[in-house]
């Protein structure tokens, strides 16, 4: 049995009130709008996408859902990732510049900082998605295994007999 095995036990509505705060998507902070930016369902969208990408990411181990995801901080910056790319692509379609009495207004100039944002996430989530599930892998093989031989075991003739 491995010694670390994290399990975070979080149920989809607790993970849509995690993936909020992560993003400060709080009406009391939201100074524009009356509200919140991003509805719970697009939240619990862009959960269930990330536990699908998760899985299918080699190497690939055992199917997790959302209440036995092992990484809480793995699930809200790919839940994150998504709902910045679906916020991208509506600035991106919106954008237009409005032209009135000498002053002038870029809706949707807010592009590139967003790409720059998901391009810097993304390779954050790949470096610690990748290292984690390779170390789950070393460790359930070594659970399965009992243990891994020595090459000095093998070279010492001990593993044949010759003692």
């Amino acid at each position: 049995m491995s010694f670390y095995r994290p399990q975070t036990n979080v149920s989809l509505q607790k993970a849509v009130m995690s993936v909020r705060t992560y993003m400060r998507d709080v009406p009391g902070l939201n100074q524009l709008i009356d509200g919140e930016e991003t509805s719970d369902r697009s939240i619990a969208f862009s959960i269930l996408l990330a536990v699908s990408d998760y899985n299918a990411t080699p190497p690939f181990l055992a199917p997790v859902g959302v209440s036995a995801f092992p990484s809480l901080p793995l699930l809200m910056d790919r839940a994150v990732i998504t709902i910045l790319e679906g916020v991208f692509l509506l600035e991106n379609r919106n954008k237009a510049t409005y032209n009135a009495g000498g002053i002038s207004y870029q809706k949707g100039s807010r592009t590139q900082e967003i790409m720059q944002y998901i391009q810097y996430l993304s390779r954050r989530y790949e470096r610690s998605v990748a290292a984690f599930k390779r170390s789950m892998n070393i460790s359930q093989a070594m659970d399965e295994a009992h243990g891994v031989f020595s090459e000095y075991f093998f070279i010492s003739g001990l593993y044949f007999g010759g003692y």
